[in-house]
């Protein structure tokens, strides 16, 4: 049995994390895909040694040279690959019902709660999420393109997604990617990269525009990435 979780639930096909302290949610984003991917890869790395990397395309479509996935950085063990609008998109008809099946009557508003937010996340996540050890220290999720499925997400579902990844003591980085910014209000740190491709990543700038900013950068203003450490390994390694 899970702790905190009533009995019933562990017979189903997933496992809630053990919740914890909330994990902020960070916002990778800019017009160039490569950029940001390889961005959001270089956050995501800096803050764990070892996270799941969800990447938000169809089984049809190519991949760049400079993706992590094509550069083979990513652990099979780790990595997720979701069809855009399929098990991605909430749903909180089956969320809604399957509750009524999984709790009893006498359990706790806190323990209601949390199912609630759990159930309520895409079939897709909440089986990433099912796939986290507890034991295994900080958890973090990067999803990377997610503007591919942005359009079916509700403003009304964004805060309750952020939110149940806060308390199931899981970070979320996603990664955007478009000539139209994306909304931000819901992350709690939000970075912004401008340049052309990876092949000129020296020219290109990131900008940390909401939540904690990284010496020597200053808020709103651009560092080059040669001047981020952790970013300029990533891109030394992506282009060589």
């Amino acid at each position: 049995m899970t702790p905190g979780l009533p009995d019933p639930y562990s017979k189903t096909r997933t496992r809630v994390p053990a919740p914890g302290p909330a994990s902020p949610a960070v916002l990778v984003y800019g017009t160039s895909r490569p950029m940001v991917s390889l961005l959001l890869y270089a956050v995501a790395a800096e803050s764990v040694p070892l996270f799941h990397w969800l990447d938000v395309r169809s089984s049809s479509e190519s991949l760049s040279e400079w993706d992590p996935a094509k550069l083979g950085w990513l652990d099979s063990r780790y990595s997720w690959v979701a069809d855009p609008g399929v098990g991605l998109a909430p749903d909180n008809a089956p969320a809604n019902a399957a509750i009524f099946e999984l709790i009893r009557s006498d359990e706790p508003p806190e323990v209601l709660g949390k199912l609630t937010e759990f159930l309520r996340l895409p079939p897709t996540i909440q089986d990433i999420l099912a796939a986290m050890s507890p034991a295994a220290g900080p958890n973090l999720l990067a999803v990377a393109n997610v503007d591919r499925v942005s359009g079916a997400i509700p403003d009304a579902a964004l805060g309750p997604i952020l939110a149940a990844f806060a308390s199931l003591r899981c970070s979320l980085m996603v990664g955007y990617a478009g000539p139209t910014p994306p909304r931000t209000g819901a992350f709690a740190t939000v970075l912004r990269i401008e340049g052309g491709p990876p092949s000129a990543w020296r020219e290109a700038q990131v900008h940390f525009e909401k939540g904690k900013v990284v010496e020597p950068a200053r808020p709103g203003e651009g560092v080059l990435c040669s001047k981020l450490p952790f970013v300029e390994r990533v891109f030394q390694r992506a282009v060589r």
